[in-house]
């Protein structure tokens, strides 16, 4: 059945979560860029063939007017900067015959293809996805609801040896899959195991994407459609986690509370570890849904026999900074993971780089999986939440410290912590370095000239705003290091003399003169690098 939706009245967060949604499940390997343009537009990018495809979610309640139009230009010129396959704007309006060519003359403009996707290409996408449409439009609590009171009728039919049971339950798979843009739905049963139903996600970054948890729903729909009931028969449906090579992390709801496979897995580690000696060296792999190795780092190991049934393993890396605790329990056949860290002191950023992006692995959906001499130790183990969800802005800051010492040749250990401005610096650096040029807004700006030097700068700037441009050596200070960047151009769009030197008449053409500047209309200042440090010629 198609579906029409009045996409201009609905908010614009609503409207940017479907577009996401819907981009996400027509392209798997999206990956959704976190930082919103001026223009309140959000910018969704895959990888395809080497390049990248684009698309801009873009709300717009009326029509498109001058200023959206300059918008939805700049949004195209920014993205022409990474040299993108294609650029596609998603948005709620259909475009006229005179919006379409302005638009087409855009796409004269670059290499790449411009595409306009509005609300006829959206309600074809939902009609084509309907998990999408009852999951935003329809009363889809409701519905799992009532799904999940069907699988609990028919999981105890099924344990009760009751015919048709068994295909009652894949047909209501079939229904969740429907209802549920995120995750699909499997069920499968087994007279020793029974029932089991286990979601896994339709697109890598859906666990993400979903407002809450799969596990946390199915938590609490199972508790909901139970509850009040008369019977004394205890509920059969039990909720545990389990790794799985594939597809991802794995939400499975047994009969029994043990997952499938992991008592055997357990019993062939036992016999390992009961060989293991006290101190040992070994790799830890952070391993994602797919089973393909994220990160990996040698570890040196500690193994303790707590008691006849359990046993006890600490990790640590060679920073002493990332430590790992793992408790297995024969009797309970049950592992556990704690992970820990503590910032190491006096090592250079190239040194730590391994460890954070080790912490940055470790979250959900990955797992952690511990190899020695080419041999898994002990089942791989489902990670349930991340160290800190800063790891990521730790690592990138980090990267940037050790991108910018080897470039310069200057090293120094970390400090404990950096100033904002520090921090802010380091990244322009780092671009800078790489070659690339850096925007940046100013508002004053002292430069020291030469009494002689006035008559042409008077001629261009006295009386008015002008662009300014200015070339020098740039310095970076970062935790009381002076760090030499090289010859740096800088261009202000618009400045003008926030007071005009008085000068003698008699002045010599050689004396030194401070010149105050601040910024006009337009404050954006760009930077490039015209010389590299010594270091790097």
């Amino acid at each position: 059945m198609s579906q029409h939706v009045d996409w201009k009245s609905i908010s614009p967060e609503l409207f940017e979560a479907i577009c996401s949604t819907l981009v996400s499940l027509l392209h798997p390997e999206t990956r959704r860029i976190d930082s919103l343009g001026s223009d309140d537009g959000r910018d969704i990018a895959f990888a395809r063939l080497g390049a990248q495809a684009v698309f801009q979610v873009k709300h717009i309640p009326g029509r498109l007017d001058k200023l959206r139009k300059r918008q939805i230009a700049a949004a195209i010129g920014k993205a022409a900067d990474n040299s993108p396959a294609s650029w596609s704007l998603i948005t709620t309006i259909e475009p006229t015959p005179e919006v379409m060519d302005w638009f087409s003359s855009l796409a004269e403009r670059y290499p790449f293809q411009l595409s306009w996707h509005g609300p006829a290409w959206l309600d074809a996408q939902l009609t084509s996805h309907p998990a999408v449409y009852h999951y935003f439009f329809g009363n889809s609590l409701a519905e799992f609801q009532r799904v999940f009171r069907t699988i609990i009728t028919e999981s105890r039919s099924f344990a009760h040896g009751e015919s048709g049971a068994s295909e009652k339950l894949n047909a209501v798979a079939n229904q969740l899959n429907d209802l549920d843009p995120y995750y699909a739905f499997g069920i499968s049963t087994d007279q020793n195991s029974g029932v089991s139903l286990t979601a896994w996600p339709k697109y890598p970054s859906a666990q993400y994407d979903r407002y809450e948890d799969i596990e946390s729903t199915i938590r609490g729909l199972t508790s909901a459609v139970t509850e009040g009931e008369t019977t004394t028969e205890p509920p059969h449906l039990g909720i545990i986690s389990t790794s799985s090579p594939a597809p991802s992390k794995r939400i499975t709801v047994f009969l029994p509370n043990k997952p499938a496979g992991l008592v055997d897995q357990l019993a062939l580690s036992f016999s390992r570890l009961h060989a293991l000696p006290d101190h040992f060296h070994c790799s830890v792999r952070i391993v994602d849904e797919l089973g393909r190795i994220r990160v990996g780092l040698p570890f040196e190991g500690h193994f303790r026999q707590r008691t006849n049934n359990s046993f006890e393993i600490t990790l640590k890396d060679s920073t002493e900074g990332v430590g790992l605790t793992i408790n297995i329990d024969s009797v309970k056949e049950t592992i556990t993971l704690q992970c820990n860290y503590s910032t190491p002191k006096l090592l250079l950023a190239g040194a730590l780089l391994p460890s954070l992006r080790f912490l940055n692995d470790y979250r959900s959906p990955n797992s952690v999986a511990i190899w020695m001499e080419n041999e898994l130790l002990i089942p791989t183990i489902p990670i349930d939440e991340a160290i800190s969800e800063d790891t990521g802005r730790l690592l990138s800051l980090v990267s940037a410290v050790d991108d910018v010492q080897q470039a310069t040749g200057v090293y120094f250990v970390l400090p404990e912590r950096f100033e904002p401005d520090e921090a802010r610096d380091l990244y322009m650096a780092q671009q800078l370095l790489a070659g690339r040029t850096v925007n940046t807004k100013w508002s004053k700006l002292s430069i020291t000239s030469t009494a002689g030097a006035l008559t042409s700068l008077a001629g261009s700037i006295m009386h008015g705003s002008s662009q300014l441009l200015s070339d020098g050596e740039m310095m970076l200070r970062v935790a009381g290091n002076d760090i030499p960047i090289g010859i740096v151009r800088r261009l202000m769009a618009n400045a003008r003399v926030t007071k005009w030197p008085d000068l003698d008449s008699d002045i010599a053409p050689d004396t030194p003169v401070r010149i105050e500047f601040e910024a006009g209309t337009d404050n954006t200042m760009t930077l490039s690098l015209l010389e590299k440090p010594a270091t790097e010629q």
